[in-house]
């Protein structure tokens, strides 16, 4: 009775996170704001949202697991910061390309797992690499070649991509410390850095605060961020980890379709097939990492 009860709270909560995040690319489309800038915006107000969550619940963050994974904290939030610049750059040019490219995150995670966390590199893996990577090869090339703006939009997005992967594999070598506190702390030493570089490099950029921009800018970092995560954290731990896996992949498929619904972008039958293949072989790969995560608890 309590399992179908977690799951008809948790499992409305992780879709609606699901499809905020998959609708940020077309919010980035009109915030007339650097990249860097727009980062920095939204770990700020992350921050601030989810620190607001801990004075309504009346809890507080444990200050002693974040002083123990200070400079992983530290590594994770400089990667998180510097994956939202580009993520936000590749936006920019094709939210579909973007997305598909970045979701090559996991496989980068999976070819430096071997050596950084001691994971088993399995022949079932291997294939998903190779399936992933044929994939990304696919998306990027398209039918307008790998060339200008599309170029530019790949670059960004698995520059982003190996961004992530870092803040994934840093994450994961985190100890005893509670998922919120983490996020929290990342989205603050984000926010940390990307002060300073938006003050440095973007002080020249174009920038228009119109009143769309800053309304844009606040939902992205109220409702995309604090409102997603917060979301995120209440549903995750009610449902099986497959589920949360499975769910994790409405995101790309809800950017894919806004961005050939709303933006009328074209993808093609080699980007449509290449799309199927990137996200198939990252969601094997969740998919077994859950089978195994729950063998481990099973024992």
């Amino acid at each position: 009775m309590k399992k179908n009860i977690d799951k008809l709270l948790g499992l409305p909560a992780l879709i609606t996170a699901a499809v905020l995040w998959g609708t940020m690319g077309l919010f980035r489309r009109y915030i007339m704001l650097p990249s860097g800038m727009l980062a920095f915006a939204r770990g700020v107000l992350g921050a601030l949202f989810l620190l607001l969550l801990y004075l309504v619940r009346r809890v507080h963050p444990d200050f002693a697991a974040i002083r123990k994974n200070g400079w992983k904290l530290l590594l994770s939030g400089l990667f998180l910061g510097l994956n939202w610049i580009c993520l936000f750059e590749a936006y920019r040019y094709s939210i579909s390309v973007a997305i598909v490219c970045y979701y090559m995150a996991p496989v980068f995670v999976t070819l430096v797992s071997p050596l950084l966390l001691k994971e088993r590199l399995t022949v079932k893996k291997v294939i998903c690499i190779v399936v992933a990577f044929a994939g990304a090869t696919m998306v990027s090339i398209g039918g307008q070649g790998l060339q200008g703006a599309q170029f530019q939009c790949v670059i960004f997005a698995l520059i982003a991509a190996v961004f992530y992967a870092g803040v994934t594999v840093t994450t994961k070598m985190m100890h005893e410390l509670p998922a919120v506190d983490c996020t929290v702390s990342q989205l603050a030493v984000a926010a940390a850095f990307l002060l300073p570089y938006t003050l440095i490099f973007e002080r020249n950029a174009e920038m228009s605060f119109d009143p769309i921009s800053i309304i844009f800018l606040i939902i992205v970092g109220i409702l995309h961020t604090g409102g997603a995560f917060g979301l995120y954290f209440a549903a995750v731990g009610r449902l099986p980890a497959q589920t949360a896996a499975l769910c994790s992949y409405i995101d790309p498929v809800v950017a894919i379709l806004l961005s050939a619904v709303w933006f009328r972008e074209p993808m093609g039958v080699w980007g449509v097939i290449g799309t199927v293949l990137v996200i198939g072989a990252a969601l094997v790969g969740e998919l077994d990492l859950s089978r195994r995560r729950k063998r481990g608890e099973d024992h």
